[in-house]
């Protein structure tokens, strides 16, 4: 349920608590049958009564409806796999397991000084043509003086290349977000293969 429904049904079901804090009032003897009856006569004369009506229908049709919906959500993250598919079959790799993979190989890159990445599998598509798709959103700490430009663009062609050649992803929505600028000096990387 999306957040306007939500909010929908917080005020709709305050309303209908009202009500019924009216009704049960009217029905112990709390209010006099004199009282609630004039002030029934005197709204159901009034416009406004019936432009209450019909809001308070169309929230009650809209929330009706939703009830009947089936969504999933759209990304996913924690607790989910990735689903890989190759000639012996279908091969499920943890988010956590490619997150890591992420993590590890911009870390390496000279002039990152922290990588933390986060991993996404994006559900797109119905029925038999459903396909999941992998969103990656990794945030940088860059090293001061050095050009964001390049950096950003190396550790995004590297990151592919590396999806690439351990998983055989090529469609990867990559999601790179500059953090922070460190002014200490970057430690001397090497790549070990």
């Amino acid at each position: 349920m999306g957040i306007i429904n939500r909010i929908l049904l917080f005020f709709f079901n305050l309303g209908a608590m009202a009500l019924s804090l009216v009704v049960l009032a009217a029905c112990i003897g709390v209010l006099p049958e004199s009282v609630w009856l004039n002030e029934l006569h005197y709204a159901l004369t009034r416009p406004e009564t019936i432009a209450g009506a019909v809001v308070a229908f169309l929230i009650a049709f809209q929330l009706f409806c939703c009830s009947f919906r089936r969504t999933r959500p759209v990304e996913r993250e924690s607790g989910e796999y990735l689903v890989l598919q190759n000639e012996a079959g279908a091969v499920r790799v943890a988010l956590d397991a490619v997150r890591s993979l992420v993590e590890q190989t911009a870390s390496n890159l000279p002039g990152i000084r922290l990588a933390r990445a986060k991993a996404y599998r994006v559900h797109s598509g119905s029925g038999k043509e459903a396909v999941d798709n992998l969103k990656l959103v990794l945030n940088l700490s860059v090293g001061r003086g050095l050009n964001v430009n390049e950096v950003s663009a190396a550790a995004a062609k590297e990151i592919r290349e590396e999806l690439r050649e351990v998983m055989g992803l090529s469609d990867v929505v990559l999601d790179l977000r500059v953090t922070s600028l460190s002014d200490a000096a970057l430690p001397s990387k090497r790549r070990v293969v």
